[in-house]
């Protein structure tokens, strides 16, 4: 398939035969950026990789149409072709409407396309594969794309197909199914629920409330299949040494750059647990957190198990699957449970 290249400038005859969105995205991406031009080389492939034939074909059907509108079969109006008014004015109702139709999908599939390559703009080129995107997937995406109004729901989607774009084939047709089907209040919950999450599972109280959602809230997700509907219990298991006698348990966080320590062999913690979905969304659900925001879910987790001592360490090193963190935490629950008792003992009379 003969591929458009990025900076390309599309003639006048090939632009003839590009719908609308086509026509806006070839002309104003301009950009070397890997990822852009994936996007653009998925939205447009198609109609370049048989220009030819289309441009024949649209010079023959111009040629007809122009015979039609000679003969007074046909007028042109505002762009379209319409019959001319004749004792079946229904049909050419349903045309009309076709034809407006097929200009709004355009139009929300171009705003989607805009805001996926705003997105990909700004992911550095050595993350982006140089594989091409999945034809399929795209035009699974595509046609949801031009029935989303929503800017919500449109940059989620968008994402989407920036994350395939970054990495090919990751995406299974049964996620994408999930996606679709997600509500614009659905996708919203599900990028505030994983705002507490933490290895791959959400922690969740005795009630089944998680940090950041209620429990009602959580079974719309257990509903739209992000979550798993039966609550459980995780342990993590990676020990360290605390001191010569005591071991505790070592949770990375690895977009952090923090090493999660509780002072307890095999710390425990109820759960919700993602489904294969849910796990998949994750990375495009999740926004980036701060420290502040892996302090909140420490401090959760520590109250959440009778008062264990929980600590962050920023990790120093990477070898492989070995992992080195600094002794000296960044934060320590045991350091703001004093700096509490002093505010307390300062605040008597």
């Amino acid at each position: 398939m003969e591929i458009l290249p990025v900076k390309a400038k599309l003639n006048v005859d090939v632009k003839a035969d590009l719908t609308p969105a086509v026509q806006a995205t070839a002309d104003t991406i301009s950009t070397l950026h890997k990822g852009v031009g994936k996007l653009l080389n998925a939205f447009v492939g198609p109609w370049i990789a048989n220009r030819e034939r289309a441009i024949a074909l649209l010079q023959a059907q111009t040629q007809h149409d122009c015979q039609q509108i000679a003969e007074g079969e046909l007028i042109y109006q505002k762009g379209m072709l319409l019959s001319v008014p004749d004792q079946r004015p229904l049909p050419n109702v349903y045309e009309t409407i076709h034809g407006l139709n097929h200009q709004a999908d355009a139009k929300r599939l171009e705003a989607a396309i805009r805001e996926a390559v705003r997105q990909i703009s700004e992911v550095p080129s050595d993350q982006i594969s140089d594989d091409p995107i999945s034809q399929t997937f795209f035009n699974h995406w595509r046609r949801e794309a031009e029935m989303i109004d929503e800017d919500e729901l449109r940059q989620w989607w968008a994402r989407i197909l920036v994350e395939e774009a970054k990495k090919p084939h990751s995406i299974s047709p049964r996620t994408l199914d999930v996606a679709r089907r997600l509500s614009k209040e659905e996708a919203l919950l599900f990028v505030k629920m994983v705002k507490g999450e933490v290895d791959g599972i959400v922690p969740v109280d005795s009630q089944g409330h998680p940090q950041y959602i209620s429990y009602a809230e959580a079974l719309m997700l257990q509903s739209a299949e992000l979550i798993f509907a039966q609550q459980s219990r995780t342990t993590f298991r990676l020990a360290y040494d605390i001191d010569e006698k005591h071991k505790g348990t070592c949770i990375p966080l690895h977009n952090a750059g923090l090493m999660l320590c509780a002072h307890k062999k095999d710390f425990s913690a109820d759960c919700y647990i993602l489904t294969d979905a849910g796990r998949r969304l994750l990375s495009i659900a999740q926004e980036p957190r701060r420290v502040e925001d892996y302090i909140a879910i420490a401090t959760r987790l520590s109250s959440l198990s009778g008062n264990t001592i929980m600590s962050l360490h920023p990790i120093m090193q990477r070898q492989g699957a070995q992992l080195t963190w600094s002794n000296i935490p960044l934060w320590t629950s045991e350091r703001a449970d004093e700096d509490k008792k002093e505010d307390d003992k300062a605040s008597r009379p």
